[in-house]
């Protein structure tokens, strides 16, 4: 849930936000945990306003990834390849925080103020179509201390990340939630998103994917399986793998 700057390995590069111009650019990128390996010769760009959806079973890389791209790769090291990024600045939001990370507490405070008035009136702002979601996130942030959990957290944590004007956001599973109704909230933000914010979302649910992005990644043992537009990658079963089955008809991607 930081903003970040830096980088992993490799040459940042400025680029400007319209006219399709590259944000990011990884070429044959490899990464391990120790001696594991974890990534292997990833490719792929991302263009100023493109939604590129992040996908594949879990432990496929997709959060390591992203934490790499977020220039905070962890327990992660870059064995070889390139990361070209945008000096432009980028939001990650992790799947869970990393030690280091910035408490979520500061982090209310940094993006939505400190004065309780103040952080009411913002969250107002970021979800006027949604007015019975203040209450119950302004509650979220006075039990910060507490550990306010599950289904709150998460909406809080992408409520910062909307919170900002970073060009590029890096969200892991913002989707990730056990009601329909908070879920469906968040996938109508994602779609809502202004043309000059670009998204790595990683995912595994197909609608939300099939809605917020124009193109996915599927990743497979840390190896790209698939990748193009999202109608494509969604269509394809490229890998046997079992998957889980969605409770409801929100469907899953393998």
């Amino acid at each position: 849930m930081n903003q970040s700057n830096g980088h992993a390995t490799g040459t940042i590069w400025h680029a400007g936000i319209g006219g399709g111009q590259e944000l990011l650019h990884l070429s044959e990128l490899c990464a391990s945990h120790g001696s594991q390996p974890v990534l292997h010769a990833v490719s792929f760009s991302l263009r100023a306003g493109q939604r590129i959806a992040l996908t594949g079973p879990g432990g496929s890389g997709k959060s390591t990834l992203l934490s790499i791209i977020a220039g905070r790769p962890g327990h992660a090291s870059v064995v070889s390849g390139l990361i070209q990024r945008s000096l432009l600045p980028i939001y990650h939001m992790p799947q869970n925080a990393w030690p280091g990370d910035i408490p979520l507490a500061e982090l209310v405070t940094r993006r939505l103020g400190l004065d309780p008035e103040q952080r009411a009136r913002r969250l107002q702002q970021l979800w006027p179509e949604r007015p019975d979601l203040i209450p119950v996130l302004i509650e979220a942030t006075q039990e910060l201390a507490t550990q306010a959990g599950g289904d709150l957290r998460r909406l809080l944590e992408f409520s910062l990340a909307l919170a900002g004007r970073e060009s590029l956001l890096l969200l892991d599973e913002p989707d990730a939630l056990e009601d329909d109704m908070l879920r469906e909230a968040v996938t109508l933000k994602l779609q809502a998103l202004p043309a000059d914010r670009s998204l790595l979302l990683v995912s595994h649910n197909k609608q939300t994917i099939s809605r917020t992005c124009t193109d996915a990644v599927r990743l497979l043992d840390g190896r790209i399986r698939d990748q193009g537009s999202t109608a494509s990658v969604l269509s394809s079963r490229l890998d046997l793998r079992p998957f889980p089955v969605a409770d409801s008809e929100e469907q899953q991607v393998p």
